[in-house]
């Protein structure tokens, strides 16, 4: 997620912010599909990305916003009402390009991994601070 300063916004930074985090999706993770959630009836933001080179992805489902009740207070609206919408970015790297080494098809998967991964770690953690890791 990310944001320009509204008294910045025309000058070109979002559209600089964007396309340097693309291109680091592509050098880090080889990524050949871009995905963008962005809020459902935020026109003006869904068209600057359409102007970007995303696509609304027909018939993908609408992913509710992510409200932790342990954090937030009582949104001012239902939850049910904020829901994002998936839009996609096709990348013109070359897979041959892709960092060697690096086994992940799509972004989802390398997402999924870095998960199991940082869980593992977790764990191997607990088991050293319990003092049954060695």
């Amino acid at each position: 997620m990310f944001s320009v300063d509204p008294d910045q916004q025309g000058q070109g930074t979002g559209r600089r912010l964007l396309a340097a985090a693309e291109q680091r999706a592509v050098d880090c993770f080889g990524a050949r599909t871009l995905v963008m959630h962005v809020l459902e009836g935020r026109g003006a933001i869904q068209d600057w990305y359409e102007r970007c080179g995303y696509s609304v992805v027909a018939g993908a489902p609408k992913v509710p916003f992510p409200f932790d009740v342990d954090t937030l207070s009582t949104p001012v609206v239902p939850a049910e009402t904020l829901l994002f919408l998936r839009l996609e970015k096709q990348t013109a790297e070359d897979p041959v390009r892709r960092q060697e080494g690096y086994p992940f098809e799509d972004y989802e998967a390398a997402a999924q991994h870095e998960r199991e991964q940082a869980w593992a770690r977790a764990c191997e953690e607990k088991l050293r601070r319990d003092g049954g890791g060695g």
